[in-house]
């Protein structure tokens, strides 16, 4: 922390900082260097992505978390009540991060860095509590970040930054790009062997693939992934390498390969999240019995809301419902909008262009089609009126 080139120039930040953390001084340097060792190993484990060693040494902090409050290292303290809140669906999680924010300038580069990264992905996971899917301003704080930290206390920490800008990046901005940045930021990884977080690169280069529309180098990726000897060992990056790759053969139309992923996963006591697209891939393969007799068994308490709508949408397709079609339209739509759920919008607008392919509808079709076009041409569309004629 940099207390000391600090309170010469602003000692009213400092007397607040001191007030709202409720810090004494105190001189004991083996809780000190005990503190901060304890730091530094867990933060290199969640730059490292091992999340084992990382809840491990988490729980040796909370052990000392209250004599830590006596010591100037109330980074310490703070890392492990940002870290529970980025997991936190508890709007009081928020203060945590905005008493942190004020106080930014008395941590060292490195550490600044990280706490906008632990803001952003407090952003990003808690939509409910920013009104919308705030991908703009994840971006924001990630790229503070980026501009702040310097490697000195971590060397991988720009490369982590990097890591979580290139998704949202590409999303947003430019597939491309956000493809680009990935690469580099893997370049990183290697140099440091961080093993776990280049296959973390390797899962989001692959879901920006899909989006791109190349699907075939996606799945190679995806099945490299889960074919490596240790990815058992880390069962969220493989049950995301599992999602990844059910879109990738949902979107390649490959829907028999598909529904066999999600019958290993299933096998696996795993199912994966994108076992919803079976009833997608069923109505593909014209067993819309079947289709609706999946639709039917879901959990409705494990369905998220564009999971609920796609459900409608293909029962109201099914049986041909032209009002139950135009009814789910526009929410479904605005649902997938506001997520930034590139990938079910592809599956939605391919949904109407086989319905309306089936009907003869050639007008209503080319409406979707030419809908298709201008998401491409928009990367992601805020919002995209569909207008059919009757």
């Amino acid at each position: 922390m940099l207390i000391n080139n600090l309170t010469p120039n602003k000692p009213e930040l400092f007397d607040r900082f001191l007030d709202v953390y409720k810090i004494n001084f105190d001189t004991n340097d083996q809780l000190w260097f005990q503190s901060k060792e304890l730091l530094n190993h867990v933060i290199t484990s969640f730059i490292a992505l091992n999340t084992f060693e990382m809840e491990a040494v988490t729980q040796s902090l909370k052990g000392i978390k209250m004599h830590i409050k006596l010591l100037m290292a109330i980074f310490i303290g703070y890392y492990l009540n940002a870290f529970s809140a980025v997991k936190s669906r508890d709007i009081n999680s928020k203060y945590i991060f905005e008493n942190a924010l004020e106080f930014l300038e008395i941590y060292e580069a490195d550490e600044q860095g990280l706490v906008c990264l632990f803001y952003a992905l407090y952003i990003k996971r808690n939509t409910e509590l920013f009104s919308k899917y705030n991908l703009e301003d994840t971006i924001s704080w990630v790229k503070k970040g980026i501009s702040i930290s310097n490697g000195e206390l971590w060397s991988d920490l720009p490369a982590l930054l990097k890591y979580n800008l290139a998704y949202p990046l590409g999303i947003c901005t430019d597939f491309y790009q956000g493809i680009k940045l990935i690469e580099e930021v893997k370049l990183a990884f290697q140099q440091s062997c961080n093993l776990y977080r280049i296959i973390s690169c390797l899962n989001n280069e692959s879901i920006l693939l899909i989006c791109c529309g190349f699907y075939r180098p996606a799945i190679q990726k995806l099945n490299g992934i889960l074919c490596h000897t240790s990815i058992s060992a880390y069962p969220t990056i493989a049950s995301a390498a599992e999602n990844n790759l059910i879109l990738a053969y949902v979107l390649n139309n490959e829907f028999d390969q598909a529904l066999t992923q999600m019958n290993l996963s299933i096998k696996n006591s795993s199912p994966a999240a994108n076992c919803v697209l079976a009833p997608y891939c069923l109505y593909r393969l014209s067993k819309t019995k079947e289709a609706l007799q999946i639709i039917s068994k879901f959990d409705k308490d494990s369905l998220t809301k564009d999971d609920i709508y796609l459900f409608r949408l293909l029962r109201a397709v099914i049986r041909k419902d032209r009002r139950a079609i135009n009814n789910v339209i526009n929410p479904f739509l605005n649902c997938l909008c506001s997520q930034y759920n590139w990938t079910i919008l592809m599956i939605f607008l391919r949904i109407l262009c086989c319905y309306f392919e089936e009907e003869n509808d050639y007008e209503n079709l080319s409406i979707v089609l030419q809908a298709r076009l201008d998401c491409k041409e928009q990367i992601f569309p805020t919002e995209l009126p569909l207008v059919f004629r009757v």
